[in-house]
């Protein structure tokens, strides 16, 4: 690590300092305690009914479950149901699956990539499901921060598909929740350690410890994790989580669990920085005149990390100083209670504290900003340091009855809920080299000095010469939603349909920039046409309120115990993030997006359980989605009422099919696999200049993804207590991006063309192309030991296991951001 700066010093204030302190302190005396307690508290007698909790119909059996796909899920109906009678497609996959094959990346995509239509997307808490990049994830049914916590994690639960109708705002493509670690009957400690090269470790605990037996459960989990692990310079990862739970089963029909979810990510370098593009200028025929004309132009021919360009893959021009940081804190609380054999209420409460600061770079060098001239063999452009400072709160209340009756033959599940969350936003851009100068990008290129001489970074952090833009947003959403699921023809048929209300009231303040207020009476003419009526920088402007009515239908027929049919066609909607650039060119915050998809196919539980799949194919539009305008040279377009970049709306729709599923032969073997293929294009382009983009593929995601995982397990036999497990990923061919194009550019998609100008008309004389990346696979290797040392209260389970990551050293880019390299892992495991 380059010892010249320490962003993350300048970042951190002392409040912070004080409240992790706080914070460490309590985690090793609850640590301690918990330990203590475990080791001195006899372990209660759980009968065989004891093994499961069963809080309400709203969750599902907390046993412990050795396959990686269970039968269960409550994230597709908001109760707990069966996935074979359940017309969504749903996957669910559990810790033990993270555990065995170390997904531990920054956001948990690693974890999602084993599952069809997933991609990797860049971006805290981002994820890209059916080529449709969004912030759709949940934590116990309610929408949060997006930051992974392995600590927390007891299963993922992927629902696909517009569910507006179920929970609110949501992207068409589908969700994720992710269900967090619940205290169980009996106790148990665990302790995990992990080793690797490039300085990285993680070390991970676990106490489950009942405080009054078959009333009253805990759970404690904590990780620490730090690696310098990845091809870029100045590559650093940092993540701790801390994480509690407590379930109180106050009787048999009622109970309240509370769940505190703490995390610290700090990224350095490693997936900050895209890979220069290599530009030089290059001889074009002009054949659109009288005759040809050779006409230079400057363009690209390929991407550091790439190709001819391979070995410069471990540069970061934007040097030590990018970063990444997030601190999620979530609280929710969940009491339910049954009032009657058929009536059930569930009641959640959560607080979500989500503070980021995002270390990046300010162009000072025109337009060929972080380039590299194939001529001049310079990286060009001069960047100086710039902070993006988020702060995003959210109240979400949620309430859940759920009826189940029978009228005459037909079995009902009727659902109502209410829903609130009130969700500020603060977002704020400085740049804080206005008065320290700037760094050229080559001097990082070529090793030179990479600080600003005479630069006071801490004391600039907190005395900020120039904001480049200062904004805060509130979003207050209301909904309430009823649904039906009937069970028809002896249960065999199953049909839902529900509808969904919401209206959402956005409050918006910028400090720095007028606001668009809408149109009213000129008052030097009254009775003339309206004007525009602006809000001078510093004031409220409240939005006028958006209406969102949506619906989720679907229907399942089992043909067979084994067999399921099921089709269902759904709505949904969502509310504009908030930054400096998403909005309009008066500054305003866009309508939310909307969107709509049908889905249809087979799921399969063959085999007395042994093979479960399911096979579907789905078509799906998602509308209004901002981009940043672009003109006809392909350079941001500056409005001139807000003085910076603005965006435009588009639409695309994505199609396609996919399959995902489980074999389990013997209890020796478990394996996985899933298959895809997407095809995803801009359908809507409301800026004119930028109409090549019609019919081509949004971030960069490929058309193919698959993925298959193998396990097995020696029970008996000289080879007894070993294990071997294999996973192969892949990812087809995909676009670079969807803004950097060139006449040699290696794909078959078109770019921007090539212009010139003739008696004030432009003239089109040149095609681009987009830069394309190879396809590639993932290989992952491991092999592991268990044994049992000691008896009954002194009885310790051990296993040592070793992995080996990207086995074939791939060279592979993740849009224009460089992948990891092979990478070995020593870990241990403790449980008592």
């Amino acid at each position: 690590m380059n010892p010249i700066v320490t962003p993350e010093a300048c970042v951190l204030s002392r409040k912070r300092f004080f409240c992790k302190g706080v914070i460490y302190i309590l985690f090793s005396i609850s640590m301690g305690s918990a330990w203590s307690v475990a080791q001195t508290t006899k372990p209660a007698q759980a009968n065989d009914d004891e093994e499961i909790i069963r809080l309400s119909p709203f969750t599902v059996s907390a046993a412990e479950d050795n396959s990686y796909l269970p039968s269960e899920t409550t994230s597709g109906t908001r109760y707990a149901s069966l996935i074979m009678e359940t017309p969504i497609a749903v996957n669910v996959v559990t810790k033990d699956f993270l555990e065995d094959f170390l997904l531990f990346d920054l956001s948990g995509q690693d974890l999602l990539s084993y599952n069809s239509s997933f991609t990797f997307a860049e971006g805290t808490g981002a994820i890209n499901m059916r080529g449709i990049r969004g912030f759709a994830v949940y934590k116990n049914g309610i929408r949060e921060a997006g930051v992974f916590g392995p600590a927390s994690l007891e299963r993922t639960e992927i629902v696909r598909g517009a569910n507006a109708g179920v929970y609110g705002q949501s992207e068409p493509s589908g969700l994720i929740n992710r269900i967090t670690k619940k205290g169980q009957p009996k106790p148990f400690q665990e302790l995990r350690v992990s080793f690797a090269g490039h300085s990285t470790y993680r070390a991970q605990i676990d106490l489950n410890q009942p405080i009054v037996k078959g009333k009253v459960f805990s759970r404690f989990a904590a990780s620490r994790e730090y690696s310098e692990y990845g091809m870029q310079n100045f590559a650093e990862f940092e993540r701790n989580n801390i994480y509690g739970s407590i379930t109180w089963k106050i009787t048999d029909r009622t109970s309240l669990t509370a769940n505190l979810d703490y995390i610290y990510m700090k990224t350095h370098g490693q997936n900050a920085s895209l890979m220069p593009f290599v530009f030089t200028n290059v001889e074009v025929v002009d054949k659109t005149g009288a005759s040809p004309v050779i006409r230079k132009s400057r363009q690209a021919v390929g991407i550091f990390g790439s190709g001819q360009w391979e070995k410069y893959r471990h540069i970061n021009t934007n040097g030590p100083w990018v970063f990444g940081e997030v601190e999620p804190l979530q609280l929710d609380v969940n009491f339910t209670h049954q009032w009657a054999d058929w009536l059930s209420m569930q009641i959640k409460g959560a607080w979500m504290n989500r503070p980021q600061n995002v270390g990046q770079t300010r162009n000072n060098g025109g337009s060929n900003h972080n380039t590299y001239n194939l001529t001049t063999g310079t990286v060009e452009g001069l960047w100086s340091p710039q902070v993006n400072r988020n702060r995003e709160h959210a109240l979400t209340l949620q309430s859940d009855w759920l009826a189940q009756f029978k009228t005459g033959p037909v079995e009902h599940k009727a659902l109502v809920t209410l829903d609130w969350k009130r969700q500020p936003a603060d977002a704020q851009q400085r740049w804080m080299g206005a008065g320290g100068g700037s760094i050229a990008f080559n001097d990082i290129f070529t090793g030179a000095q990479l600080e600003i001489p005479g630069f006071d970074y801490d004391a600039d952090f907190y005395d900020w010469t120039t904001e480049l833009a200062h904004s805060k947003t509130v979003t207050t959403t209301k909904g309430i939603n009823f649904s039906d699921r009937l069970g028809l023809l002896d249960k065999k048929l199953f049909v839902i349909v529900g509808g969904r209300y919401d209206r959402i009231g956005v409050e918006q303040t910028d400090w720095l920039n007028t606001l668009y207020a809408g149109y009213g009476p000129n008052p030097q003419n009254p009775s003339g046409p309206p004007i525009v009526i602006n809000v001078p920088a510093g004031n409220k402007v409240k939005r006028p309120t958006s209406d969102a009515l949506t619906y989720q239908t679907g229907v399942l027929y089992r043909a067979t115990p084994g067999v399921s049919l099921f089709a269902n066609f759904s709505s949904a909607f969502l509310p504009q993030s908030v930054n400096a650039n998403n909005v309009d060119e008066y500054g305003n915050v866009f309508d939310p997006q909307t969107g709509y998809g049908s889905e249809a196919g087979v799921k399969f539980d063959l085999l007395d359980q042994k093979l479960t799949f399911t096979l579907g194919g789905y078509s799906i539009v998602r509308k209004n989605i901002p981009r940043v305008a672009r003109d006809e040279n392909n350079n941001n377009i500056l409005s001139p009422h807000i003085n910076h970049a603005y965006s435009i709306l588009t639409d695309v729709r994505s199609q396609g099919f996919e399959v995902d599923g489980s074999w389990r032969p013997t209890r020796e073997i478990s394996s996985t696999f899933s298959l895809s293929w997407n095809d995803i294009r801009y359908i809507e382009i409301s800026n004119p200049t930028e109409q090549y983009l019609l019919h081509v593929r949004p971030d960069n995601g490929p058309e193919w993804t698959g993925a298959v995982t193998f396990s097995y397990r020696f029970f008996e036999g000289s080879l007894k207590g070993f294990d071997f497990r294999a996973g192969v990923r892949y990812q087809g061919e995909s676009l670079v991006n969807n803004s950097t194009s060139s006449v040699l550019g290696n794909s078959d998609v078109k770019g921007v063309p090539l212009t010139r100008t003739e008696s004030g008309q432009r003239i089109e004389y040149a095609d681009t192309y987009f830069f394309k990346n190879d396809a590639y696979f993932l290989v992952q290797l491991g092999a592991g030991y268990s044994w049992d040392t000691g008896r009954g209260k002194t009885r310790f389970s051990h296993k040592v296991s070793l992995d080996v990551q990207n086995l074939l050293n791939e060279v592979y880019l993740r849009g224009a951001r460089v992948g990891d390299p092979v990478q070995l892992t020593l870990s241990y495991r403790l449980k008592h």
